[in-house]
């Protein structure tokens, strides 16, 4: 009866640690870089921007920038790193903006879905398009992604 009490303990240690190691090893790590320059000290990015605007290509357009205007714009590079320290591939990450007042427009945004295998890191670019002046406060990325097909979201501050 001794016996098969330490072994029924032995068994709940180890589900309770596979358990943990599930929760807690699921969880990305999330880093955010935010950079941001006037629209007129970068004149091909602004352009660039604009026309992928009226191209209908930008992820997401608030409003449309008026292409003569650069002093009254500012261009935001976001860099945002994914880090999965954890022994599940963290699958399907989407991402969403949570645009802030000001905001005008995502330009480019590389990539629509990742996978972060287990271990390793991954990296989205995105180019904002806002009202100079504005302090992106409130600006925010909400990503969902999936560990062993359960459900995850986080959200991560951009305010610039």
């Amino acid at each position: 009866m001794k016996a098969l009490t330490i072994v029924l303990s032995v068994i709940a240690a180890l589900l309770i640690a596979l358990i943990a190691v599930f929760l807690l090893g699921g969880a990305l790590g999330v880093e955010a870089s935010v950079t941001t320059t006037p629209a007129a000290q970068d004149a091909p990015g602004f352009a660039a921007a604009v026309e992928g605007v009226e191209a209908g290509s930008a992820p997401l357009v608030l409003e449309t920038p008026d292409a003569e205007n650069a002093g009254a714009y500012a261009l935001t590079d976001v860099t945002v790193t994914f880090a999965n320290s954890g022994l599940f591939n963290a699958e399907w990450l989407t991402f969403e903006i949570v645009p802030s007042v000001g905001d005008v427009a995502v330009c480019s945004q590389s990539a629509s879905v990742l996978d972060v295998p287990a271990r390793s890191q991954a990296q989205l670019t995105l180019r904002l398009l806002s009202k100079s002046g504005a302090s992106g406060a409130g600006r925010a990325l909400e990503v969902e992604y999936y560990v062993l097909g359960m459900r995850r979201t986080a959200t991560v501050p951009l305010d610039g």
